[in-house]
């Protein structure tokens, strides 16, 4: 079983108020991953940081996308065929 889960995307649209459009597209939720960076602190000093995303598969496209926890919302689950 895959988990399908909702993302909205902002697209290269801008809206009447110059703000940006997002588009609902539908992905398959693979795997949770961690993403690493590192911040910028006072006096040069660096910190780094880990992030959990959610490694995901898009539904039409099969492109492998990822994502913060908060932007997906779970749709439903498919039986892998």
């Amino acid at each position: 079983m895959r988990v399908l889960v909702e993302v909205e995307i902002a697209t290269d649209e801008v809206g009447e108020d110059e703000e940006l459009i997002y588009e609902k597209k539908e992905f398959f939720l693979l795997h949770w991953g961690l993403d690493y960076t590192l911040i910028e602190m006072e006096e040069g000093r660096r910190i780094a940081a880990n992030f959990t995303v959610a490694i995901c598969e898009d539904y039409e496209t099969g492109q492998i996308l990822c994502f913060r926890p908060e932007q997906l919302k779970i749709i439903g689950r498919e039986i892998k065929k």
